[in-house]
């Protein structure tokens, strides 16, 4: 166990170590950051995952207008409108978000999303429009969200 935790901190002081970026995206990212943290804090302890920068994106990835495709049987809409621009909020994370986080905070270009629920929305689109946006995608009660889709003619699934 001394060579363990020896290791961990001779990994830490390295000022060139870099971490991966795990990002949670949403109001689920406020909800769930605690717990999150700790599942990371926990995971790393043992080496079952390595040490990692966590960030939430509170406000969430702007949205695409999204097709519900009858996946809400509880509300009579056909679609959500759209919430922002996503490629202006991909542009946004792309050169200026990343790129403050690898010059002030050592991370690594290696980077997941995890999207709860409708917090999905902005990530399915980063995974089929941007894909290299991200290294890694998440997704955590979204069954009904891969139903639903860009257009009335196609599914986040297809």
């Amino acid at each position: 166990m001394k060579y363990q935790s020896t290791y961990i901190y001779r990994k830490r002081s390295i000022k060139h170590h870099r971490y991966p970026v795990i990002f949670i995206n949403g109001t689920h990212g406020k909800e769930f950051f605690h717990a999150l943290t700790g599942v990371v804090k926990h995971l790393s302890s043992v080496e079952r995952m390595p040490e990692s920068i966590v960030i939430s994106l509170n406000d969430g990835g702007d949205e695409p207008e999204t097709y519900l495709h009858g996946m809400w049987k509880h509300t009579t809409e056909e679609k959500f409108s759209a919430l922002g621009n996503p490629e202006t909020y991909s542009k946004f994370l792309t050169e200026e978000l990343f790129p403050y986080l690898e010059s002030n905070y050592r991370a690594l270009n290696n980077r997941m999303i995890i999207g709860v629920s409708t917090s999905s929305i902005f990530p399915l689109y980063a995974l089929t429009n941007k894909p290299g946006l991200f290294q890694s995608y998440f997704f955590l009660s979204a069954a009904d969200i891969f139903g639903m889709g860009p257009t009335s003619e196609s599914t986040f699934i297809n």
